[in-house]
C-alpha cells in the first residue's frame, strides 16, 4: 500500500530499463505507472502514463501488454464520462487480446 514508494521504485526500474536497452520494457513499466495511478483515482496522470507506455508497447509489438493498457485506458473514459473513447479502446483492446491469444485480459476487457 506504499504507492509513492512503488511509483518511485517503478520510475527508476523504466530508467535502468532504457539504460540497459530495454526500451520495450519500459514501455510495460510506463503502463504499471499509470494502472498504479489509476488505483489511486488520479485519472489524468494515470492517463499520461499509460499513454506513455502504451506508444512503447505499439512499438515493440507487445500486443497483450498493449491491450491491457488500452482496457484501463477505456475505464478511465468512463469514469471521465467519454463512452464514445471509451468504446474505441475497449474494441482496440478485444482485438489485441485476440491477435495475441491472451484470454485472460480478453475476458477482463469484457466484463
Amino acid at each position: 500500500m506504499e504507492y509513492d514508494l512503488a511509483k518511485e521504485y517503478y520510475e527508476k526500474s523504466a530508467k535502468l530499463a532504457i539504460m540497459n536497452g530495454d526500451t520495450a520494457y519500459s514501455g510495460i513499466i510506463y503502463a504499471n505507472i499509470g494502472k498504479l495511478l489509476y488505483d489511486l483515482e488520479k485519472l489524468d496522470e494515470s492517463l499520461e502514463y499509460l499513454n506513455k507506455g502504451s506508444k512503447i508497447e505499439k512499438k515493440y509489438k507487445l500486443y497483450a501488454n498493449l491491450g491491457n493498457s488500452y482496457t484501463i485506458i477505456a475505464d478511465i473514459y468512463l469514469k471521465k464520462e467519454l463512452p464514445d473513447s471509451a468504446e474505441n479502446y475497449l474494441f482496440k483492446a478485444t482485438d489485441l487480446h485476440t491477435m495475441s491469444n491472451n484470454k485472460i485480459g480478453l475476458t477482463n476487457t469484457l466484463l
